[in-house]
């Protein structure tokens, strides 16, 4: 009888061992699934900023209502008020970008618009100058530049308008770039050319190839002055 229940109780606890290897077996096999999973999930963060600095000095800040970092890349997607400022090299904000959606990628350091873009710009003194719109905007923090492109118009405080196809802005010169067809307009006065170089409240610019129009003259005749 002592033999039986002997026996019993061993059969017993080797069915105990083997059921427990099993149930690891079975978890080992499962995290081993959900491994690529994992891998590939994404850390969302609620009204966060991005801060890069050039030698202990704030160049850029990216912040928006979400972002979005998906693991083993260097790609943030922003979402919600998106805003992206840009510093020159006192610390003085030059430029702020606004959108509602855009990426960061954070091995370039550079920072893109893609939805309701609107720029604003600085002048030396600090006074905004001039605003933009376009389909899309990139700041780049370490070159110290916004480039946009697609529908650009970008409208001066001083009363100029000028629509082109891209554009790039210097923080360091603050100054304007258009390398391609460029249509500026100044009341009734409108030119056309290529290769626009301009300050940042359109007053002082330069362009090749130029061609253009004006009623002020004529206004002026019929006026008698």
């Amino acid at each position: 009888m002592r033999s039986l229940t002997a026996l019993f109780v061993a059969l017993l606890a080797q069915a105990l061992v083997l059921a427990f290897v099993m149930a690891a077996c079975d978890n080992i096999s499962s995290s081993r699934r959900n491994a690529p999973e994992a891998a590939v999930s994404g850390q969302r963060l609620e009204r966060s900023r991005i801060v890069w600095s050039d030698r202990g000095r704030k160049s850029a800040v990216v912040s928006a209502g979400e972002l979005i970092r998906i693991d083993n890349r260097n790609e943030i997607t922003l979402r919600d008020s998106v805003v992206v400022e840009v510093y020159d090299e006192t610390g003085a904000l030059v430029a702020i970008a606004r959108g509602e959606e855009g990426t960061v990628d954070e091995r370039s350091e550079t920072a893109r618009v893609t939805t309701g873009i609107s720029v604003r710009f600085s002048g030396t003194d600090g006074k905004e100058t001039s605003t933009l719109t376009a389909r899309r905007a990139e700041a780049d923090n370490r070159a110290q530049t916004v480039s946009a492109s697609g529908n650009v118009r970008v409208h001066s405080d001083a009363g100029v308008t000028v629509y082109t196809e891209k554009v790039i802005w210097d923080g360091r010169t603050r100054r304007f770039r258009a390398p391609g067809f460029v249509r500026l307009v100044n009341g009734t006065d409108v030119e056309e050319g290529e290769n626009l170089d301009a300050n940042s409240d359109l007053t002082h610019w330069t362009m090749d190839r130029v061609r253009g129009r004006s009623t002020r003259v004529r206004e002026e005749l019929e006026s008698g002055s």
